[in-house]
């Protein structure tokens, strides 16, 4: 998958967006800025297999159906590549994240954290880095 990432990120685009809109609960247009570029038939078989659904549904408890007929390749690689705190639309309430190729922990960029005990919070409230757990 990681060589199928790295071909097709010629094909991609990069997307700025320089604040994040006034969406407090789901969807909305979070900040953000990386470079992205749509999956390849190697995620495509990640993405559809049935072992992945099945682990899935075992761990969320719940039925669980792809909300796309593909994913993406997401590249934060140049300084200061980011996406804000988000929830995602409504129909995305698992959101599956691969990391790929991880750089050397320099201490000079993020990780991605999680708030779970905040989950119903509206997005606006102010989100600390201490009460983030890395994923």
């Amino acid at each position: 998958m990681l060589e199928e990432a790295l071909k097709l990120k010629v094909a991609g685009y990069r997307s700025e967006v320089l604040f994040s809109d006034a969406e407090d609960v789901r969807g909305g247009s979070p900040a953000r800025r990386f470079h992205s570029a749509r999956g390849g038939e190697v995620q495509d078989g990640f993405y559809n297999s049935e072992w992945v659904m099945k682990f899935l549904r075992s761990v969320c408890g719940s039925s669980l159906a792809p909300t796309a007929q593909r994913g993406t390749f997401s590249y934060y690689v140049q300084p200061g590549d980011h996406l804000a705190i988000h929830r995602d639309i409504e129909t995305c309430d698992v959101a599956v994240i691969t990391c790929l190729l991880d750089a050397p922990d320099t201490g000079d960029g993020g990780k991605l954290c999680m708030y779970p005990t905040r989950a119903f919070e509206p997005l606006s409230s102010e989100l600390p880095r201490s009460e983030g757990q890395l994923a």
